[in-house]
């Protein structure tokens, strides 16, 4: 009767074994999907944040970008994802205007604190180190004949699921104020003030404001001002073509209402020695810097 108590413990502890373990062994896979839905909405906010290309080679560009974050490893995801969101991009309207067709190019990011954007690294660092172990070293880690090392490991991932389900709603609450910023846009691009923002943004890229922001620097004087007739005479004999459309088009009657209508350059009147006038221009401060 003795060994048949005992017999009957030593069954009790097994059938304990196995139900923490079966726990157990939720819990890891409750964990690793949580992983994957942060993937997943990394992936998707990479994909969303940045989008800059020729309009004719758009659809083409965020397939290939698609398909490369499609099969990037977490850390990888998760270091796009801070230059992306939290890092401004490297874009210029003069790397814009060298494109001779419609480029489309809409960024949003956050512009936050170097505290937030170093701590939104370690987090991410965190959740990326902590997935490979869970992925990859558990087992070194797990006695699975131990109801002990079962339930420690099994809180363990308890906690790790309360880090999750917070980068989860955060990343979510990301996609969700982007998503926003795009409808906003998309608003403000079928508006008048959207339409004619693009209207100045073609004439901008256009080959003529291209050639007139290359003179402002190649044919410069000492103080940074170039003589308006000297570059005007290159645009006839070089693409006198392309002015007379752009002009046609912008109902621009002279160079210096182009030039003005650009809003690229500033400009200003010089007494010559002759006691005539001329007109100069140059490329705005914040444009010249770029371009130098």
């Amino acid at each position: 009767m003795k060994n048949s108590n005992v017999q009957l413990s030593e069954t009790g502890k097994e059938q304990k074994l196995i139900e923490v373990r079966d726990d157990l062994f939720r819990k890891v896979g409750r964990n690793l999907i949580n992983y994957q839905k942060i993937e997943q909405l990394l992936k998707k906010l990479i994909l969303s944040s940045r989008i800059s290309g020729p309009i004719s080679q758009l659809e083409e560009i965020l397939k290939k970008k698609s398909e490369e974050v499609k099969v990037q490893s977490m850390g990888v995801l998760a270091g796009q994802f801070i230059e992306n969101t939290y890092q401004k991009p490297k874009e210029s309207l003069i790397e814009q205007a060298k494109i001779k067709e419609i480029h489309l190019s809409t960024s949003i990011y956050f512009d936050v604190g170097d505290d937030v954007l170093e701590r939104r690294k370690a987090d991410l660092k965190k959740l990326t180190d902590e997935r490979n172990n869970l992925a990859h070293h558990l087992l070194p880690r797990l006695d699975l004949n131990s109801i002990e090392s079962c339930l420690a490991m099994s809180r363990e991932l308890d906690a790790q699921r309360e880090e999750q389900t917070k980068e989860i709603e955060n990343l979510v609450s990301l996609i969700k104020k982007i998503g926003n910023s795009l409808k906003e846009h998309a608003d403000f691009m079928n508006s008048e003030d959207g339409y004619k923002l693009f209207e100045l943004r073609l004439l901008q890229q256009s080959s003529v404001i291209t050639m007139l922001l290359e003179l402002s620097v190649t044919q410069s004087r000492s103080d940074g001002w170039t003589v308006l007739d000297k570059s005007t005479r290159y645009l006839r004999d070089n693409l006198a073509d392309d002015l007379a459309k752009i002009k046609k088009y912008e109902g621009c009657k002279t160079m210096r209402s182009l030039i003005l209508t650009s809003e690229v350059f500033d400009i200003i009147e010089e007494q010559t020695k002759k006691g005539g006038t001329r007109l100069l221009y140059r490329a705005k401060p914040d444009l010249e810097d770029i371009y130098h």
